[in-house]
């Protein structure tokens, strides 16, 4: 069994590798517990490598940012008030309507959509419950003169 060196696992990281080689590796780090640690050293030293630097004034910056953005948020606060005010507005509208009587017109049109869909099955009630054995007595005509005699 052939182990990868140092490297080769930074070309692996670095993806300087054929598809075909990166497979081979990775198969052989799935078998090797040396290269893995090879590999998750190199990977290590990599990061440290590439270590994040923060600037001096980046606290205070982040600080602004919250203060200006603490500002907006009572900005938007004023906004409630104001829903609630046009709320009113409109349930002071919807009495004034209801007092006029606009809104009767669309209770007699409702009552009568209602009626359409409630008759027509109190029909198919009345066929179900009273018509079918009548129907059947006079399709079948024998029947009817076994039910005389």
């Amino acid at each position: 069994m052939r182990h990868y060196n140092l490297t080769e696992w930074q070309d692996y990281i670095d993806n300087n590798l054929t598809d075909e080689v990166r497979d081979n590796m990775e198969e052989h780090m799935l078998s090797c517990d040396k290269c893995l640690e090879l590999y998750l050293s190199t990977l290590e030293n990599e990061a440290s490598k590439k270590e994040i630097t923060v600037s001096s004034n980046f606290t205070d910056s982040v600080m602004n940012k919250i203060y200006k953005e603490e500002k907006t948020i009572k900005k938007n606060k004023r906004y409630i008030p104001d829903l609630f005010i046009y709320y009113a507005a409109a349930a002071c509208i919807t009495i004034f309507f209801t007092a006029r009587g606009v809104f009767s017109s669309y209770q007699s049109n409702v009552l009568k959509i209602t009626e359409s869909f409630i008759n027509p099955v109190n029909k198919m009630e009345q066929v179900f419950m009273n018509g079918w054995t009548d129907r059947i007595l006079n399709e079948n005509s024998n029947l009817k003169d076994y039910k005389g005699k």
